[in-house]
Order: C-alpha cells, then sequence, then structure tokens
C-alpha cells in the first residue's frame, strides 16, 4: 500500500512537471524577426544594416556598407560603435579615407556575419550609435537612439507563414 502511495505521488509530480515545462515552452515560443535600417550622418550613410533576434540570440548580417553621397570630402578615419544592452554589436574602426581608396565607387563594404549569445532584443531595446570621424580636417561626432521595435521588417517569413509583424 505505501509503494502505492509512492508511486501515484511520483506519477502524479512527473505529470506535473511535464505539464509545466510544456506550457512553458509554447508560451515563450519566439519567432526570428528582423530588423533593417540605415544610419545616416551629415558626411556619409551606413546602409543595408540588417539584424536577426531569435530567443536570446542576435546575428548581425554581413555587408552592410558605408556611402558617400557627395564625393568631394576628404575623411581621415571613421569609429563606429552601436551598443545595445552594452553589447557592443557595430564595432568598427577604418583608417584614413575609406571612401576614396577604390577609384570605380565611393562605397565601403563593413563587416562579416556575427553572432551573439545572451542578447535578447525586447519591445524596448534601444542600439545606442556613436560614430567619430574626421572630414576635411575637421573632428565629427554623430549620436544616435535607434528603437528597433520601429526599424522591425514588416513582414517575417517563417515556417512557411507570413506574420504581419508591425504590432
Amino acid at each position: 500500500m505505501k509503494n502505492k502511495l509512492i508511486l501515484t505521488a511520483i506519477f502524479i509530480l512527473i505529470v506535473s512537471l511535464t505539464t509545466v515545462l510544456i506550457s512553458k515552452s509554447i508560451s515563450t515560443n519566439d519567432t526570428p524577426a528582423e530588423y533593417q535600417f540605415e544610419i545616416h550622418t551629415a558626411d556619409f550613410d551606413i546602409k543595408d544594416i540588417h539584424l536577426v533576434s531569435f530567443g536570446s540570440h542576435l546575428y548581425l548580417a554581413p555587408n552592410y556598407y558605408m556611402e558617400l553621397p557627395g564625393g568631394q570630402q576628404k575623411f581621415d578615419g571613421i569609429v563606429i560603435s552601436g551598443t545595445i544592452d552594452g553589447v557592443n554589436v557595430l564595432d568598427t574602426a577604418i583608417g584614413g579615407d575609406p571612401f576614396h581608396r577604390h577609384e570605380t565607387h565611393l562605397t565601403e563594404y563593413l563587416g562579416e556575419g556575427i553572432l551573439f549569445n545572451g542578447l535578447k532584443i525586447v519591445k524596448n531595446s534601444i542600439m545606442k550609435v556613436h560614430i567619430s570621424y574626421t572630414v576635411d580636417s575637421v573632428k565629427k561626432d554623430y549620436y544616435e537612439d535607434i528603437r528597433l521595435t520601429e526599424k522591425l521588417k514588416p513582414f517575417t517569413k517563417t515556417t512557411g507563414t507570413t506574420q504581419n509583424n508591425t504590432k
């Protein structure tokens, strides 16, 4: 009789634990979200920045690039920093004049794809951008707080269905 009572208690405990784990898994079902944006300073642009968030992981896609709209300015070094919750996601330093290294275009590709583990994007996540550069012998600083929810791509395709993520 005592063994039957112990087995029943163990069975109830296992069923309860399984139920809790399954309900937690369902309630925290994360879907990937893609954020796309550009940064426009007074002198140059950084284009095609893509971040993909899934659970507590963030991926910075490669090949975002800097573009010089005019073409006449002379640069001498650019330092780009973009942090989310204290984690430096955009982290690039370029010496010299990156826009006049190539004769054919005024574009400089940046970055390699990189995965940040333990960085969860939430509704009010902000990327704090600081860009320090020298143009035409004048040192400049650019600051911007980018609210990522405003940069969420309108439609994210996941598991064969299309979801509208413009909440």
